[in-house]
């Protein structure tokens, strides 16, 4: 069988499971009433970037550079998702005394701050931030997406990998 074929298979299918993952988010959302905190928006908005390059990477997989520069976004986007993942498993895992008591709503902090300010709140968190109200298997919620970026990671890279020994 082709790699490319398989290549644009495996592509095809990452870039459908992102909507799952935002599915499974909005019905534990609007389904079950558990209300994600700033970063758990902030790590949907990278599912929401990562489907864009992962779908704009299959329909552009017989454009070489094209596909090359989607690749890397991809690598990019999934490293960012694993880098707010893990910053929120960390703030779970801080006790809450050592946290701020509460963040303003998203809305709120988009309408009065300048995008460093809201950065540096997110990221700073909060005690919302460190509520764990859901585990799977013994992983809570940021445990597993950091898992989900992780796989998406090096399914990017060994996508990329070829690009960079190109010419050589």
């Amino acid at each position: 069988m082709n790699s490319d074929f398989i290549y644009g298979r495996a592509t095809l299918v990452a870039s459908l499971l992102t909507i799952v993952f935002l599915i499974i988010a909005l019905i534990m959302q609007y389904g079950f009433k558990m209300m994600p905190c700033p970063l758990c928006l902030v790590q949907r908005g990278v599912f929401v970037l990562l489907f864009i390059t992962i779908l704009s990477e299959y329909l552009s997989r017989n454009k070489t550079k094209v596909s090359a520069t989607f690749r890397l976004f991809s690598v990019f986007f999934s490293a960012a998702g694993m880098g707010i993942a893990g910053r929120h498993v960390w703030l779970q895992n801080t006790p809450a005394s050592e946290l701020p008591s509460c963040l303003p709503s998203l809305d709120y902090l988009i309408d009065t701050f300048s995008f460093a300010q809201i950065i540096t709140k997110v990221f700073a968190g909060s005690s919302e931030c460190s509520e764990v109200s859901w585990t799977f298997l013994g992983l809570t919620i940021p445990e597993q997406t950091f898992i989900i970026f992780f796989l998406y990671f090096i399914f990017s890279l060994i996508k990329f990998y070829p690009f960079l020994h190109q010419g050589k």
